[in-house]
């Protein structure tokens, strides 16, 4: 679950002036974090939920992780100012494990309930602060079935996002797919 959070965080995340909701079903990340996100994008608001699984089959979810983000839009560059961050513990179980190692520095977890941890430090990741800005881009294609793929930005060398000049400059290479209303 560490690994899936920390990687979570450490991915570029980019918004586009296209409005909508955008889906990347069930992936893997480090070989065995097995998530299912969605973007949603309003004007210059968007939200991002992971949902972390208990199998690689997308079938039972134990973890939401969300990002509310405040967002600047140029031609291809994206400005995203931290809004708000939480988790979501999904079981008894979970919580209880959360609780058990003061999961961001709380030992009040439960099941199906949001927590703010904005600016906090969850395991050994720190969630950024409010306003605090990540320096990132996007792309969007027009696919020959005619869905609309996403593509954020991702980080390379010299790039941490953290300044205009250390701005995410390529993007991964899996996207979102746009959901049609």
């Amino acid at each position: 679950m560490t690994t899936a959070l920390i990687v979570l965080l450490n991915m570029a995340f980019a918004a586009t002036p296209v409005d909508g909701s955008y889906l990347r079903s069930c992936y893997t990340v480090n070989d065995d974090d097995t998530l299912q996100s969605v973007i949603d994008i309003q004007a210059d608001k968007w939200t991002q939920t992971h949902v972390a699984f208990e199998d690689s089959a997308c079938k039972t979810p134990y973890l939401i992780y969300q990002i509310e983000y405040n967002v600047k839009v140029g031609d291809h560059d994206l400005d995203l100012a931290m809004a708000r961050a939480s988790y979501t513990p999904l079981s008894d179980e979970v919580s209880e494990a959360l609780n058990m190692i003061a999961y961001c520095g709380f030992t009040t977890w439960k099941s199906h309930e949001k927590k703010n941890v904005t600016g906090l430090l969850c395991d050994e990741f720190q969630v950024p602060k409010a306003s605090e800005v990540l320096y990132s881009n996007f792309k969007l294609q027009m696919n020959p079935d005619q869905s609309v793929a996403l593509y954020l930005g991702a980080s390379a060398q010299g790039e941490d996002g953290k300044s205009v000049s250390a701005r995410y400059r390529g993007t991964e290479s899996v996207p979102y797919l746009k959901l049609q209303p």
